[in-house]
């Protein structure tokens, strides 16, 4: 093998190797970005280990303070421990929730259903059953109307509602509505129906309430979840139904009455079946002397008139009385 020939290849492959190097190194001394530092300001929230139901004292074994960045922290969210153990909630909470201010009731709150009750609002308590309770399938936090039957000035029976759009608070004595992933025992007897239900009302509500109890059997009336609707009509809200509106009376207003009432009308008005009121003649006695034997009648036939004369005959005056029109025409 010739040396001077080899001597130059192995002179390039070397220097090629040493360029390569040194390019690589400059490429990533040239990429290379210098760590930034950045800094998070972080803050203490209180998030709930359990589930909490409402009405109930926040105590240590309930909670945790996580550190979480400020920037991901939601307004009204609770961070200090001292307003937070201790106080009462007034919403449900579920594990893992950040606890928020708008949860808690005021300091000094007591626990249970108390708590749940917002200033100026009172706790009713109806006695129900499975009709009237709507078939116990109410549940706390849903909203509803109440019905009763009373008299009204005439002495009718009228059905009204009295208030409407209720919240109720608690059914029986749950102030939670049960959770729908909770395992049942399908051997477990079921429920019974609770009998009473707990509304939050004003306090003239409490006293209309009261009222009807005494008076009747008030009657719960569902409202859906969604419902956005007014059922109170230019700022009035209805009068109710008496009997006779139920009955359609046409005395009483009753639709049903009333349009009896104008075919009754449109009947008389018309002819017997089997006439016509075109080919039915009509007499009409003409004036004549009052000692005249011959009387001078007018007979109208449809919109023909003719004149019939008829002789009287005072000694049979029977005779005149039972003539038929139809053979005096003829």
């Amino acid at each position: 093998m010739n040396t001077k020939a080899l001597i130059p290849l192995v002179v390039a492959i070397v220097l090629g190797g040493v360029a390569a190097v040194m390019g690589h190194r400059m490429m990533t001394k040239k990429n290379a970005v210098k760590p930034e530092l950045v800094t998070v300001n972080v803050s203490q929230i209180a998030v709930a280990k359990v589930d909490i139901l409402p009405g109930t004292a926040i105590t240590k074994d309930m909670i945790n303070f996580v550190s979480v960045p400020e920037k991901q922290i939601g307004m009204g969210t609770a961070r200090d421990p001292n307003k937070v153990i201790g106080r009462v909630l007034t919403l449900p909470l579920m594990k893992d929730q950040p606890v928020m201010d708008m949860m808690l009731a005021p300091l000094g709150s007591s626990t249970g259903i108390v708590s749940l009750v917002p200033d100026g609002k009172r706790a009713v308590t109806l006695e129900v059953n499975e009709i009237s309770g709507v078939g116990g399938m109410l549940v706390p936090g849903c909203n509803i109307d109440i019905v009763t039957t009373i008299s009204d000035k005439s002495g009718q029976m009228l059905s009204k509602t009295i208030v409407r759009n209720l919240k109720v608070l608690a059914v029986g004595r749950k102030i939670t509505e049960a959770k729908e992933n909770e395992k049942k025992d399908p051997n477990a007897p079921e429920a019974p129906v609770a009998r009473t239900v707990t509304l939050e009302v004003t306090p003239t509500q409490a006293e209309l309430i009261d009222l009807a109890a005494h008076t009747g059997t008030p009657r719960l009336v569902l409202r859906g979840s969604r419902d956005s609707q007014d059922d109170v009509k230019n700022g009035r809200p209805s009068e109710g139904i008496t009997l006779a509106q139920l009955r359609g009376n046409s005395e009483e207003g009753g639709v049903s009455g009333a349009i009896s009432k104008i075919f009754e009308v449109i009947a008389k008005s018309q002819p017997p079946v089997g006439k016509s009121i075109f080919n039915e003649p009509v007499i009409k006695p003409t004036s004549q002397p009052v000692d005249s034997n011959i009387r001078t009648v007018t007979v109208i036939r449809a919109t023909k008139e003719q004149a019939v004369q008829i002789e009287r005959r005072y000694e049979t005056p029977s005779t005149t009385a039972n003539t038929d029109p139809a053979e005096l025409h003829e």
